[in-house]
């Protein structure tokens, strides 16, 4: 039992110091929403003191209506991202590498139909970058983020239709042994309740 004990002492001191050490950004972790061409629930907790583990899981793209595209992506998108403060009044740049996992229940066929059996399978990995501030007396961080992606699997969300219900671009364009393709990726803003 002790040698369970003196094993676990030095685990439990490191995680009773994280927190302490995490309070150099403003804050040790938040929970908020990112608005944009992501609708998502976002989650943020620090490791170190610039470095944050950032957890998402949204909806790709959704203010497109389902009669222009189909049914959206479904995405768990983690972010590991590294903070750089920019002034002492809570501005930070960050950037990070992190990927995008995630499913379409249902697709657009080439006639512009909905197919509600098929389902679609989307895996990119992107590179988050942005702003956030830190509002100094209210437990808030806002935040402009940038999210290019290399898109490896998914490709059919992109298929958006006219009115006539008939793509808008050629077939070969969303070419099937395509194996990647680059997106600008999604542009959002969050607010984060911080504690």
């Amino acid at each position: 039992m002790n040698k369970i004990r003196n094993m676990a002492l030095p685990f439990i001191c490191l995680l009773a110091l994280l927190p302490l050490q995490s309070r150099a950004q403003g804050y040790w972790s938040g929970i908020g929403v990112k608005i944009g061409n992501n609708l998502a629930v976002d989650y943020k907790i620090f490791v170190t003191e610039r470095q944050a583990l950032d957890l998402s899981i949204g909806i790709l793209e959704p203010f497109d209506g389902i009669d222009k595209r189909g049914p959206q992506f479904v995405l768990f998108s983690p972010d590991y991202l590294f903070h750089f403060p920019v002034s002492e009044d809570g501005f930070s740049l960050f950037i990070g590498p992190g990927v995008s996992v995630g499913a379409q229940f249902g697709i657009m066929d080439d006639n512009g139909n909905l197919v509600t059996e098929e389902r679609n399978f989307y895996f990119s990995v992107d590179a988050a970058m942005g702003v956030e501030y830190k509002l100094p007396d209210v437990p808030l961080a806002l935040a402009f983020e940038w999210s290019p992606k290399l898109q490896l699997a998914g490709d059919e969300r992109r298929i958006t239709v006219g009115e006539n219900g008939k793509p808008l671009r050629p077939k070969d364009w969303y070419d099937e042994k395509r194996h990647a393709t680059a997106r600008l990726g999604d542009l959002t803003i969050g607010i984060r309740y911080t504690f």
